[in-house]
């Protein structure tokens, strides 16, 4: 983000490709020429250490972002980063990936100051079983079955101290909440339908 000067943005907020996420692996091989020789490698050898390092690679690509968005907020700024876990099958294996706590442990390596977070559960992720209502991962065996990702992350951090403000500073007070608007704006779980995105959507939007 070279058109961004240094220490000029106070609020960055923003949804990544997530990791691990079919539908986004080749436009993280288009990025990162590291990311599509990995994959190549994984249909060759089948070794578990080869995910892993896809995994590791997808969040290094997108920590080039973390920084830039470091390097232009304020001191106390703030970053929203929504972002959702993966689950998938590779190998003959299914697994979560955690992306959250992925992009937490580069932001704060970055120097970033992680605040609590927003679970934003999403009612249009859960999948169907024949069509008919939510199932548990694999149907209704219990030695295999997994819990249903319907929620995203809405991680927030902030970029040095606490912004201050000389006192009776109007800044305080122009953006002030209601009672209403804080007890329902700051809930750790919010409850809204998301909008149904494709990556061609996305490259249309741009």
């Amino acid at each position: 983000m070279p058109e961004l000067a240094d220490s000029t943005v106070h609020l960055v907020v923003t949804s990544p490709p997530y990791p691990m996420i079919k539908m986004w692996d080749a436009l993280f091989a288009r990025m990162d020429p590291k990311i599509a020789h990995l994959w190549r490698e994984l249909k060759a050898d089948k070794r578990e250490e080869t995910v892993m390092q896809i995994y590791e690679a997808m969040h290094e690509s997108l920590a080039k972002v973390w920084h830039e968005a470091y390097r232009a907020l304020i001191d106390g700024g703030i970053a929203c980063i929504n972002i959702g876990d993966a689950t998938r099958t590779i190998n003959g294996k299914f697994r979560l990936f955690a992306n959250h706590s992925k992009i937490i442990e580069h932001c704060e390596r970055i120097g970033f100051t992680t605040l609590p977070y927003v679970l934003w559960k999403k009612p249009t992720t859960k999948p169907k079983y024949k069509g008919k209502g939510a199932f548990l991962g694999s149907g209704f065996l219990p030695p295999n079955a997994y819990v249903t990702l319907d929620c995203e992350f809405i991680l927030i951090f902030r970029k040095g101290k606490l912004r201050q403000f000389a006192p009776h500073d109007q800044r305080r007070y122009e953006s002030a909440f209601t009672k209403k608007q804080r007890d329902e704006w700051f809930s750790q779980i919010w409850t809204l339908a998301g909008t149904r995105q494709t990556e061609s959507y996305k490259q249309n939007r741009n």
